[in-house]
């Protein structure tokens, strides 16, 4: 990963100062964030995107040197949903190789799922 990209003060920036290989995946990723629950607000923390509601972290996602990473959607004390489990490495980060088509359905269903676990928590949830 590039020190442009970790130091990047906005999305659209760590997102081109990204390897090449990791771009069109981090897009993706982030399109389906902003879509599946658009009340998120967008930052960068720790040095990549984070998304936010009331302050809370909600999910990150990051490049590195052969796979994107989401940090914080699923974990291996919950209820991982098969088609994410191959992907699921360190208890809650998913490792996405370059290349590979991103399991579009299985991470909507995932965002999805933790929105409801917050509103059913009775946490104000995410919409």
């Amino acid at each position: 990963m590039s020190s442009e990209a970790t130091t990047a003060a906005t999305v659209d920036a760590y997102i081109a100062a990204a390897p090449s290989p990791a771009q069109p995946m981090l897009v993706e990723i982030r399109r389906m964030i902003l879509d599946t629950v658009p009340s998120l607000v967008e930052s960068v923390k720790y040095g990549m995107p984070a998304y936010a509601h009331s302050g809370r972290p909600f999910v990150h996602f990051s490049a590195a040197k052969a796979h994107v990473a989401i940090y914080g959607l699923v974990h291996v004390d919950g209820d991982v949903p098969p088609t994410l489990a191959p992907f699921l490495d360190h208890r809650s980060t998913l490792h996405f190789p370059f290349g590979e088509e991103l399991p579009t359905a299985a991470l909507v269903a995932a965002l999805t799922r933790k929105a409801a676990a917050m509103r059913d928590s009775g946490s104000e949830a995410p919409r």
